[in-house]
This record gives C-alpha cells, structure tokens and sequence, in this order.
C-alpha cells in the first residue's frame, strides 16, 4: 500500500502491519502530513508506529453514518458502537470555532495519540470501551454519554456501562467521575455484551493458568526497568515555562494550564514516557506481539495487561494509578440535560483529555511503598485462600501463621531481615540502612536492630520461638514452626530407615550365605548394595553436614567390559541423596512398614529451601543454613573417624546415596565410560583436607582402616588427576576455572601473608585459599561428577536446571552440594528421574527454566544486601590487620624513597572486581583508579600510592603510567 502511494485515508491496519518498522518510519517521516517533530524516531515499537498512522487517518476522515449493533439489540438502552469515535489533537475545527488555550498549548508538545477528545453528538449513538478503576481491580465499561458540569473549567461526569465477568444479565447505567477511568480505549469491533463479559472472565483465567510460574513478576520488573530510567524529557516544557505560559494566558484558563502541565512533567513530559497502560503491558507480557485478525484474542490479551498492572500496583510499589486528566471542555446552547435539571438547554460539544494509565514511580518511591505494604501484610494473621500473584506465580516462603510473602520485594525485605537477626554489623547511622528495610521495621513499630529484625521474623512467621528436645529453654529458631516440626519429623523417620536398611542388609547377606542361588545386590528401596566397598569422605576441619564420598571398586565385579591396558578401577563419586525433601513422588516405606515413624510431607522444608536458595556462612552470629540443621543432619552423611572402634556404633549405619561411577583411562585421562545409579553405602571415615594430605605422603600408617583409606586415596587421586590434567587441555571453561583458582590461591597467598610473620594460614576475611592434595582430589571428583552427569542428561535429551554463572561454559558443578545450594537438589530430583526413572516425572524445559529464575532472584537479592552505603568513596579499613600491613606499607615507603617519582610505587595484583587490588608482600586491597576499562583477574600492575594513612586504615592509589 506504501509503494503504491494509496492516499492516507485509504490504509488499513493489515496493509500497515504487513510492512516493516522501518518502512513505516521512512514513510512517516517523508509524509508532510505524519511528519511531526521527529515522531518517527521517538515511536520504538511497530505497534505505536502503526496506531499512530491510524490515528492521523482517522482525524482526516469523515466518519461514516452509525449502523445498529449487537449491543442495541441485546440492550436497546445502550447506544450502539461502530467505527472509531476517539478523536486526537490533529482533527480539524469548524473555521468558526476556536480552540480551546490548553488544547492549543497541548498541541504543540504532546503526542497525539495521549490527547483524546469524546464528543456528545457521536457518543449518543457510537459508545466506547474503557478501563476504570473500582474496588481494587481494574475493570471494563462502556462509555455512553456526558452529564453537563456545573460550569466549563469543571469536568464533566460520564455515563457508564459496567462490564462484569459474573453472572448479572442485568445492564445498569451508572454515573462515574473522569478520576475513575484509567485509559480509554480504541474502538472495538465487539459489541455483544455477552461476548465482552466471556472475555473479561477469560482474561482473568488466563493470568492463573496460562503463564509460567514466575513469568509475570519477571514481566512487570522488565517493563519498570525499561521506564524507570528514563529522564523526564522536558521537550520545551519546563516548570519555569509553565509558570510564564500560566502567567499569559488568561486569568481564568492560568490555574487550569499550570495544573495540566505539571501533571504531564510527572508522566515524563511531553512523550509521557513514565506512563504505561494496558496496551504496553500486553506487548511486554505476549512477546513479539502483534495485533492479528482475531481481534478477540487482541482484546482478552489487552484485559490481562490491564489486570496485571491493578495487580502490581496493589501487591507492590511500581505502578501508580494515573487518571485521565481532564483538559477543557466546550459547551454550547443544545439539547442535551443536564445533571440539576431534565430540561433541555445546552450541550457538551466536546470534552478533551490527557489518556491516563500507570505511572512508574521512582525507586526511593518504591521501595517505601514495598516496606509498608510488606508490614500491613506482616501485621495480617489470615490472609486467607492463597492469592495468584502476577500470573499463576506460587507463592514462596513460610506462611504456617498466615502470613504470606507474595511479591520479590517482600523476600528480599525479609533476607536483609534474618542477614540483620544474625549479626551482621549495622551501619553508623540508622538512615544508611536500605529504606525498604527501615521502613518496614518502623511500619512494624520496632525499633532498627538486630532485636528489632528478629522480632518482624517472628511476627511474619518466618522464624519462630520454641524449646530444643529436653530442653527447658526456649530458643528463637530462623525457620517457621510448620517448617521445624517437618524437620523434626524427618529425623524421626530417617533414624528409623537407616536401622532398618542396616537390618534387611544383614538379613539378605545371611541368606546369601545360607543359598547361593537368588543372589541379590539390590535393597527394598530398589538401591545398589555397596556397604561392603570402603570409601572416605574429606571435607573442613568445620563442616557439619558432608554430603560427599569418594569410593573405588574394581569394574570386574560389574559384569562391565575391562579393558586391561586402559583400568581395572571404577571410581566412585556419592553424593547424598535428598530426594525425600525434592522429589515429588517419593517412595514411602511407612506404608508397608506399620512400625516405622509417619514419613512426613516434605513440602515445608522444600519451600523452605527455596526461600532461601542456598546456605550462608558469613555472618556473625552464625550460619543461615539452606534448611533447618536437624533435616540437614538426618539426610547428610553419618561418617566415622578411621580411628574409631570398629564396632563403633557409626560403623553399623548405612547412607542413602546417590552414585556416579567412572571409567578411566589411566594411559590418557579420557572418561571411557559412566553411570548412575540408587545405592547404599557404608559409613565412610572422615578426614579434613590437611589430614587426608598428610596420609596421602605418608609412609607408614597405624590400623587396617588407615591403610585401606590411603589405598582408595592412591587409586582415586591418580585416576583423577589425569583426567584433570586431560579435561584442562582440551576444555576452554576447565582452563578458566582453573586460571581463576590459581588466581584466587595467589590473592589469598598475597593477603594472608606478612613481613612480620602472620601465618599463610590465617583465616581472617575468609580469604584463606589453600589447594592441597585433598583439596585438589575433591575438587577433581567433583568438576568429573557434574561433567559425568552432564553429559548422561544430554545423551537423553533432558533439560538441566542450573543457576546463573553456573553454565557448561564457566565450568561450573551440577548437583554436587544438595545440602547447600537449592539448583543441586533439583539437578538431583531431574536426574534421579531421567536416569533412573526415580521420584516422578521429568521436569520440563519451563520448569527448569522457572527453578533457574527463582534461585537467581534469591542469589541476586542475597548478592545485593550491603548493610549500609558508603558516602566516602575513599578506600578505606578500619581493622586490627589493615591498619598493620599499612603501617608495614609506610615503612618499606620510607626505606624505598621516591626512586625520582613523584609518588611512591609499587607492585599490585588485581583481584578481577572493580578494579581492585592487592599490594603484593603486603596483603593491603585497594581501588585503582586511572584504569582505562577493567583489570583481568591476575593482572599485576605497578600502582602510585596517592594516599596514606595508617591510623585511619586509608589508602589511595592511581594506575603508574
């Protein structure tokens, strides 16, 4: 149509669609009718491009006459619709009239498409759709008349048809203000009622049922970040203009034109560009969207966008409400009544106003209103049925009290909540305390400390306050009742299957004994048999919860191929298996067994689990473990000290695990083969890093048991370390790991070191970083088992949860920390159920990508918790250990001298964040400035020390050119 050059008043929307945006800009922008002030850059997407043509093509045409619709026919006291009646700031006056002050003003800065006039003569036969706003919702009407103001600089009210979902035949026309239409719509070509009132009731069942979980939280959160950051674009229009334009004009329109004006500036100016409606949200939560020939699918698609942002705006704090803005209106002698009186002597010509929608609000804005919204529903203590939250998301975290954390905010509220419960240090100053928090602690009425953080965590419910088992004491504990009673219930059940495996193991090998024949390596529960193979688990001197084993068995007594140049060993990796806690079918033994404790529903400690993503275990007053310790404790493995009498009672337990076996070539490293598969193993002895080391050097060793695990360690560590040394030459994310490792060794080298002494082992800062032998055999174990599991998931073609940064291309592990990080048990229940037909079925490519989401929303809001801002952007540190490497600092200055530069220098090694640095032989860490672009992890640089004083812990330094 475009090349043909068909006149302007002869194309239609399929023609329009049809091009392609930037044929359509060209087009705008060579016609001198569309050509407005550049509108062809400001217009981004192909829709606003499209509407705004049809919208100049309407104000140059002449409207056709009126014809009957659906809508009369059903309802003959409702005029009938028909072709658009929405008019812009572009439709041509009658020579004789004039124009009203503002609209002329408005004309000259505005958008077309924001200014809409309603006109008397064509809404008494043509009515129109609108959004308005009542009882917390946002709902649909028909537009069918105008009720005459008590004078013309007052706006009109407005005749309206309601539009419900529910089953009320009944059509009442009702008076409404201006303040309560939202945005008005186009013209529809729908003018059944009933038709309309079906698609209200569809739209509504659409937002529960037909988005991914998460997938409109994500939505409202991307279309705020792509408004929130832009400049309110003053386009001509300042608040010093506006007082000069008021001040010139007339003494009655003045008032009227500052108003008008300072309300658009808080939209954005004169593009309106803070200002969402219906419209936009559609495009942002139907992807790619473009407007098709069924244009009842448009116009349900366009209900959901609407009732999303009602939504958002009365769960969170993004949107605001932003009403039609009432411009001017015209009124001259007619025939219409008026509100006081049933005579008929004058009528509303026209009535002009700025389209509203929803306003986004600044971020100090937001989360203010996120805080208080998040106390109101700390204070509720029934919410009542569960409410569907931006779509069909679930609703996370703990709500045994009724209280219910429904939005991203209220979860990352409540994170700074329990990271500020457990000590981490406050700032100098309440008010450097994140808003949304302090906010939310004096909505509560407590006061901003610790005592105060605890005291919100026990009123929403999140944590709770009871006695440990024979305990008189009462302990506040961070999870919920509902949440610790599971857990409790747990162990109870867990300390009863490992006796009774323990006593069906002895029971099937004395009937092996007994009768060769009907052998079997296989328990009730359908697992591997593999408590005869010793195996060790080496983890830190501290670590409370092992979730890890390495094993080796000899592949002879698989019934698996040797190839007996290549191996006679098969390495054997266990990680503990959580599927009671993840797996959604479960096998339950309580059902055959009527002795056993009740298995308990897991459902708590995995919601639980997801709130809070994975463990912490740097704050002060302790861990915040990823599940309450009593469950970490019953699913993690029981060990046994190799020194330990055999008969210890550990040595008489079993673990359910999780087993993959590896096949490797010990001429080249290469994994031959691989499996996985259910087991059950026996208590391995446990060792730290450093004693594991220590045995593997040794010479001599004192028992059996010392003997054997040293053996496990030989045959372990040296299929291993070839496969290392063979994955790290031919994997580019393996090399990168492993350059990051190195670099992180020698920072933690670097840091802990001192000219007077201090141990390389000193643990301050959490920045000791020391590979031994045991660590680099773990380390190993651990990259082969989440290569192993990768490649076993490919091979059938199943989608793997993993979380951010965590990719096949950054080297990261799958599924090797369940305990930990909530992603690994998942990874564990998607494998368990695709390799081993375990647990339920396969999750789908949504639901890996849903568990993707959520536990990159919780690693980001855990990421993003810093208990204060710092205004003194100056590096600076005010410990014991800073300010004594400064002053070693200052005195190898002093010794040095200047060597003929201005400022002294020295040798530095970036740490890859930000710019920042370690002093090398010194361990001090500081921000380079005058780099040009970022330093790469490992960089050694010679820095010029600007700046130095020891007392107050600050120190300055600049790139040495």
């Amino acid at each position: 149509a475009i090349a043909s050059s068909i006149p302007l008043e002869h194309y239609r929307r399929s023609d329009l669609e049809a091009t392609t945006v930037k044929e359509l800009r060209q087009f705008i922008k060579d016609d001198p009718i569309l050509n407005q002030k550049g509108l062809s850059s400001r217009l981004k997407r192909k829709s606003d491009v499209v509407t705004y043509i049809l919208e100049q093509q309407n104000s140059h045409n002449v409207d056709p006459l009126p014809q009957e619709t659906s809508l009369s026919k059903h309802h003959p006291g409702v005029p009938a619709n028909h072709d658009p009646y929405l008019e812009t700031s572009k439709r041509e006056q009658d020579e004789d009239e004039k124009e009203d002050e503002l609209v002329e003003i408005l004309k000259q800065y505005v958008v077309g498409n924001k200014l809409v006039t309603l006109q008397s003569d064509v809404l008494a036969r043509q009515s129109v759709l609108a959004e308005f706003f009542a009882a917390g919702t946002s709902q649909l009407c028909w537009i069918t008349g105008l009720l005459l103001p008590s004078s013309s600089a007052a706006p009109p009210r407005l005749e309206v048809v309601p539009i419900s979902h529910e089953d009320d035949d009944s059509i009442e026309t009702v008076v409404m203000d201006l303040g309560q239409i939202t945005t008005i719509w186009p013209s529809s070509s729908i003018h059944d009622v009933e038709r309309l009132k079906q698609l209200v009731q569809d739209a509504k069942k659409a937002i529960r049922e037909d988005f991914p979980v998460n997938h409109g939280e994500n939505v409202m959160q991307t279309l705020y970040n792509s408004h929130v950051g832009r400049d309110r674009d003053a386009g001509g229009v300042t608040k010093k203009s506006i007082a000069k334009l008021a001040q010139e004009s007339s003494s009655i329109n003045g008032p009227r034109i500052e108003e008008v004006l300072r309300k658009l500036i808080k939209a954005g100016g004169p593009s309106m560009s803070r200002l969402v409606d219906s419209s936009t949200a559609m495009e942002y939560l139907y992807d790619g969207f473009l407007s098709s020939s069924n244009k009842e699918e448009d116009m349900k698609r366009r209900l959901v966008g609407a009732e999303m942002l009602s939504m958002d705006a009365a769960l969170g704090g993004r949107f605001k409400r932003l009403s039609c803005i009432f411009v001017t209106n015209q009124i001259k002698s007619g025939s219409v009544k008026q509100m006081s009186s049933d005579d008929d002597n004058s009528d509303i010509i026209q009535l002009t106003v700025l389209n509203g929608g929803w306003l986004v609000v600044d971020n100090s804005v937001r989360v203010g209103a996120e805080a208080r919204k998040f106390a109101e529903r700390a204070g509720t203590k029934n919410i009542g049925d569960t409410i569907h939250v931006l779509g069909n998301e679930t609703v996370r975290g703990d709500v045994s009290n009724g209280v219910q954390l429904l939005t991203a905010a209220d979860e990352r509220i409540a994170h700074r909540l329990e990271c500020l419960a457990m000590g981490e240090s406050l700032p100098t100053r309440d008010e450097e305390l994140e808003l949304d928090v302090r906010e939310a602690l004096k909505s509560l009425e407590l006061p901003i400390s610790p005592e105060g953080a605890k005291s919100a965590l026990l009123k929403l419910g999140r944590w709770s306050e009871g006695s440990e088992d024979g305990q008189s004491l009462s302990v506040i504990q961070p999870w919920s009742k509902e949440t610790m009673d599971t857990a409790r219930s747990l162990r109870d059940f867990e300390t009863w299957r490992r006796s009774y495996l323990y006593k069906e193991l002895i029971e099937r090998k004395s009937a092996r004994g007994r009768k060769e024949k009907g052998r079997s390596d296989v328990s009730e529960e359908g697992r591997i048999d593999l408590t005869p193979l010793p195996c060790v688990c080496i983890d830190a001197p501290r670590a409370t919860f092992r979730d890890d084993a390495i094993g080796v068995r000899r592949r002879s007594t698989t019934g698996r191929k040797v190839i007996e140049a290549a191996s006679k060993w098969e390495i054997l990796i266990h990680i503990a298996d959580v599927s009671d806690v993840f797996s959604p079918l479960p096998q339950r033994l309580d059902e055959h067994h009527l002795s056993s404790p009740v298995q308990p529903d897991p459902k708590p400690l995995l919601d639980a689990a997801a709130s809070r993503g994975l463990s912490r275990y740097d704050l002060p007053l302790g861990p915040l473990h990823l599940m309450p310790p009593i469950a970490l404790e019953a699913l993690s493995l029981v060990t046994q000290n190799a020194r330990s009498d055999p008969q210890h009672t550990n040595s008489r337990v079993v673990n359910r695990c999780v087993t993959m076996w590896l096949y490797i070539d010990e001429r080249s490293g290469k994994l031959i083969d691989k499996g996985y598969e259910r087991t059950l193993i026996s208590s391995p002895v446990a060792f730290t890093f450093d004693d594991a080391s220590t045995l593997m050097e040794s010479t001599k060793t004192d028992n059996q048991a010392l003997s054997q695990a040293k053996a496990i360690m030989s045959v372990a560590e040296r299929n291993l370390s070839l496969w290392s040394r063979q994955h790290n030459q031919t994997n580019v994310a393996a090399q990168k790991r492993e350059q990051r490792m190195v670099v992180k060794e020698m920072l933690a080298r670097e840091t802990n070191a001192s000219p007077r002494g201090r141990s390389h082992r000193n643990t301050r800062n959490n920045e000791s970083f020391l590979r031994t032998r045991g660590h680099r055999m773990v380390d190993s174990a651990l990259d082969v088992y989440a290569y192993a599991l990768s490649g076993l998931m490919y091979r059938k073609n199943a989608p793997v949860p993993r979380a951010s940064g965590s990719g096949a291309d950054r080297g990261g592990r799958l599924g090797t920390a369940p305990l930990r990080r909530y992603i690994d048990g998942i990874v564990q229940r998607q494998a368990l159920s695709v390799l081993c037909g375990y647990g339920g079925p396969p999750m789908t490519m949504d639901e890996c990508r849903d568990a993707n989401r959520l536990v990159a929303e919780v690693t980001d809001a855990l990421s993003n918790i810093r208990s204060f801002k710092p205004t003194n952007k100056s590096n600076s540190g005010r410990s014991h250990n800073q300010r004594e490497d400064l002053q070693n600092l200052a005195q190898h200055l002093a010794r040095m001298g200047n060597n003929g530069h201005n400022a002294p220098r020295v040798a530095a090694i970036s740490t890859g964040r930000q710019n920042e640095v370690v002093i090398l032989g010194v361990g001090s860490k500081a921000i380079c400035k005058g780099v040009s672009g970022t330093l790469k992890p490992g960089e050694k640089v010679m820095v010029e020390v600007s700046r130095l004083d020891p007392k107050k812990g600050l120190l300055d330094i600049r790139l040495s050119t």
